[in-house]
């Protein structure tokens, strides 16, 4: 009787700890998007939950990360949850958009958006999970004419 108190406290005490987490990451991308200076009306799309995993240029050593992506005419954003960090790609720098199941080495096994980039003289690469995949490229691809 006592291990099956035990097991429900733990069950209780995990679903209040996800709950929190929910809370705190909602209150945290709401933050975000106040802090941002984009207006809605230049909006194309965006996803609040998309996950980043990594800039090719920095390596395999990054960890994954929540940000919030906003695709304006101009302009691909990630607004990153933790830590504070910001990536703003031109469109006009975007070379390649691809979809590819794992960067960096490290996979979800869903298909994530590649999109290989000029940075100053040389080209970088990123990737994201984003939940309307299909959208995301197909606006990305009309908008830099790839």
């Amino acid at each position: 009787m006592l291990f099956v108190i035990v097991i429900i406290h733990s069950l209780l005490l995990i679903a209040l700890l996800f709950l929190i987490i929910k809370i705190v990451g909602q209150k945290t991308k709401n933050a975000i998007l106040k802090r941002i200076k984009i207006k809605t009306s230049d909006i194309l799309i965006m996803d609040k939950n998309s996950n980043f995993f990594g800039l090719q240029s920095l390596g395999i050593k990054q960890l994954r990360g929540n940000c919030v992506l906003i695709l304006t005419k101009n302009h691909h954003h990630s607004y990153f949850i933790l830590p504070r960090y910001d990536i703003k790609i031109p469109l006009k720098n975007i070379e390649n958009i691809s979809l590819t199941k794992s960067f960096l080495g490290k996979s979800i096994f869903k298909n994530l958006i590649k999109v290989d980039f000029k940075k100053g003289d040389k080209t970088d690469s990123a990737a994201w999970f984003v939940h309307d995949t299909d959208s995301w490229i197909k606006i990305l691809k009309e908008k830099t004419n790839l």
